[in-house]
């Protein structure tokens, strides 16, 4: 099972993504805020091997040409776009560049079923969070399960992300099994940084389950 490990911030966490062949790794690029992978790190992460291991950058709300200069100057496999992208304007030139478009919808949030209407079909993966992405918080069950339904009746893959953690990663999957990946950034972490012993248990327990 797949799972993606938000909020990268040192070599050292990067390079454990790696060891345990993470399927995704993401790099926070939003300008100012707590997660945000130091710029330092670019050069060193862009040419670490990294397997298998795929680098996801997220970004919200950012001008496509920057966003578009992120993906040459980080080598990112994928750009995750956290903000009221429009999928007409952020489609192609992303596919143009040959990098999977991963669609965050914050599910509960205000205009979530309209966002999610405008990028069906038009997204590698559309990733299903909670209403406040970054805070540790699910989607309502219910909203969840119809999201999911509609991802699900036009052939669109689909991923969970919000609230999820080494301690409820087993019953997430039990639930929503089908999803591409299982995203968490601040269920790993303690004391607001990456914490070894909740990456490993969140892998372990989500291949498990």
């Amino acid at each position: 099972m797949k799972v993606k490990l938000c909020g990268v911030r040192t070599l050292a966490d990067f390079e454990l993504c790696v060891a345990l062949n993470v399927a995704y790794v993401g790099v926070n690029l939003v300008p100012g805020v707590r997660r945000r992978c130091p710029e330092g790190l670019q050069s060193v992460m862009s040419t670490t091997p990294r397997g298998t291991t795929q680098l996801v950058g997220v970004v919200r709300d950012q001008p496509l040409g920057a966003v578009l200069r992120l993906v040459a100057d980080w080598g990112l496999d994928a750009v995750q776009l956290h903000g009221q992208e429009q999928a007409a304007q952020w489609q192609e030139p992303l596919a143009q560049k040959q990098v999977m478009t991963i669609k965050a919808v914050s599910v509960g949030q205000a205009g979530w079923e309209q966002q999610l209407a405008d990028w069906l079909g038009r997204c590698g993966v559309m990733l299903l969070d909670g209403a406040q992405p970054g805070h540790g918080q699910r989607a309502p069950a219910k909203l969840l399960t119809e999201a999911v339904a509609r991802c699900v009746a036009v052939g669109q893959r689909y991923a969970i992300a919000g609230g999820l953690t080494p301690e409820n990663i087993g019953l997430v999957r039990a639930r929503w099994p089908r999803a591409e990946f299982y995203d968490t950034a601040s269920g790993i972490e303690m004391a607001g940084q990456w914490a070894a012993e909740r990456v490993e248990k969140f892998v372990s327990r989500a291949r498990e389950a």
